[in-house]
């Protein structure tokens, strides 16, 4: 494991490194009672709803910065529902000087 995600996995104390997508995983999981997969490279879902009138069906979760109108899914493998996390909506502005990463 390269240095940086060590360190991350230490601080990020949600089981997966502190990356937008996995930080995302976990807030969804523990605001709608999700189940999240064991591996974070599960394909087509991230975990299964564990109560309530979703109980079962398995989700995809996204967590986006910015509302930029696109939303990443694989076609080929496609869960029950999505939930996406974002941001505010996106200013038709410069990107120059933005973290390409954050």
């Amino acid at each position: 494991m390269r240095p940086k995600n060590e360190v991350d996995a230490r601080i990020a104390l949600i089981g997966r490194l502190a990356q937008m997508d996995h930080v995302g995983e976990y807030i969804a999981s523990k605001v709608f009672g999700i189940a999240l997969e064991h591996s974070a490279a599960n394909k087509g879902n991230d975990g299964r709803f564990i109560s309530g009138p979703l109980d079962g069906k398995t989700v995809n979760i996204k967590w986006y910065g910015k509302a930029e109108g696109m939303l990443d899914m694989n076609a080929s493998s496609l869960p029950y529902h999505h939930l996406v996390l974002r941001g505010p909506r996106a200013n038709a502005a410069s990107s120059r000087g933005l973290c390409v990463h954050c």
